[in-house]
């Protein structure tokens, strides 16, 4: 994991959750009584995130504006994103959950809800062979957890593509030869670069 690799002597030293997310992982912001928690690494929010994978419902492409606009366009359907759906839950290996590994109080309430004729699956989670160390969210220290860095990134970076951490970018724009032209702020170093690139993302 990159950011225990950077900040691993923080981690180790403090064994603090909240200093960890404070200053490694998140930034978080309130306003009107809503906190929204964003990744602050390489890998942004699959950093903290709970590994949990689900499809979006068909039901939910058929949503309406409040003034009756289409919420979603209508190129998107299920049928439509399906493939590419398993094309990302094969790359971070999600599987379904067998009931051996879900908590005492959710086979409760599964079993509830059977007896109401309802039913309660397993949820879809992208982890592979967990140690059951609680750190799901603020980021597996066993790289069980399938975060982008463990997978989208170094595939990319094979191909060639760069990460630039610990940036900030100024302007993009894009030269009469076609290439981009990146001004970008170094936050580590204190001085602002001057980058031209086939691709930027």
């Amino acid at each position: 994991l990159r950011l225990y690799k950077t900040h691993g002597d923080l981690f180790d030293k403090t064994r603090n959750l909240r200093v960890m997310m404070r200053t490694m992982l998140s930034r978080r912001e309130q306003s009107g009584g809503v906190m929204i928690v964003r990744g602050k690494g390489v890998g942004g929010g699959s950093l903290i995130y709970s590994n949990i994978h689900l499809r979006a419902p068909s039901l939910v492409f058929g949503l309406m504006e409040d003034d009756g606009r289409p919420l979603w366009p209508s190129v998107y359907t299920r049928d439509v994103l399906d493939p590419y759906f398993e094309r990302v839950e094969a790359m971070l290996k999600v599987r379904q959950l067998g009931w051996h590994e879900v908590s005492r109080r959710a086979k409760v309430l599964a079993e509830g809800l059977r007896r109401v004729g309802r039913r309660l699956d397993p949820i879809r989670v992208a982890l592979v062979d967990c140690v059951d160390c609680g750190f799901c969210t603020v980021g597996c220290r066993f790289e069980r957890k399938q975060s982008l860095f463990l997978n989208y990134i170094p595939l990319a970076e094979s191909r060639g593509a760069v990460f630039r951490p610990e940036a900030r970018v100024r302007t993009i724009a894009r030269g009469g030869d076609g290439a981009w032209r990146v001004l970008w702020e170094d936050l580590a170093a204190g001085h602002v670069v001057r980058e031209t690139a086939a691709r930027t993302l």
